[in-house]
C-alpha cells in the first residue's frame, strides 16, 4: 500500500470514530434537557458527513486504490 491510501484510509478511520464518540456522548434519556437538541444536532452533522464528506472520500479511496492497482493503465492500454 502507498503513503496516499494508507493516509486516506487513515483520514476516513478517524472521522469514522470522531462520529462514533459523538453518537456515543448522546443523552440516553428523554428527560435529559439537552436530549432532543443534541440529538438534533449530531443527526445534522452525520447527514451532512454521510453524505458529502464520506463519499469524497470513498471516491478518493477508490482512485488511490485504482491507481496502486495500475487500473487506468490498463484502461488505457498502457504497459509497465
Amino acid at each position: 500500500m502507498n503513503r496516499e491510501t494508507f493516509s486516506l484510509l487513515e483520514a476516513l478511520t478517524a472521522a469514522s470514530r470522531v462520529r462514533q464518540r459523538e453518537l456515543a456522548s448522546l443523552p440516553l434519556y428523554y428527560d435529559d434537557p439537552d436530549f432532543e437538541r443534541e440529538h438534533e444536532r449530531v443527526r445534522e452533522d452525520l447527514d451532512l458527513w454521510l453524505r458529502e464528506d464520506l463519499l469524497r472520500a470513498r471516491e478518493r479511496l477508490a482512485e488511490a486504490f485504482r491507481g496502486l492497482l495500475g487500473v487506468g493503465r490498463w484502461r488505457r492500454g498502457l504497459s509497465y
